[in-house]
């Protein structure tokens, strides 16, 4: 079974994304490999700790963060609208006919 990412962290299983991200930063600098060179043990808990922090963001993300997807994109599109170019080229080409007939004249 896989270990609870909380306890992982030291944290409550209400922890706002502000206190999961303190508690994350303040164990990953104590466990960093980096300032602990050849310590296996606090290399593995600093591996244990990224993959608590990963998998309670992952959790707890609001979907409006998540940018959309092109078949998100295709869901949200109206049935009228074109399926690419929207009404731009259509004012472009309309902007170079007026411009057209203002120097023809």
């Amino acid at each position: 079974m896989a270990e609870d990412p909380y306890s992982v962290l030291r944290i409550h299983r209400g922890a706002t994304q502000a206190e999961i991200r303190v508690a994350f930063l303040k164990l990953a600098k104590k466990y960093h490999p980096d300032l602990n060179p050849g310590d296996r043990k606090a290399e593995e808990r600093f591996k244990r700790l990224n993959a608590a922090h990963a998998q309670l963001t992952m959790r707890n993300e609001d979907s409006d963060s998540n940018p959309p997807t092109a078949a998100d994109l295709n869901e949200m599109r109206q049935p009228s609208e074109p399926a690419s170019g929207g009404g731009f080229g259509a004012a472009l080409s309309d902007l170079v006919s007026g411009v057209k007939t203002l120097f023809t004249k």
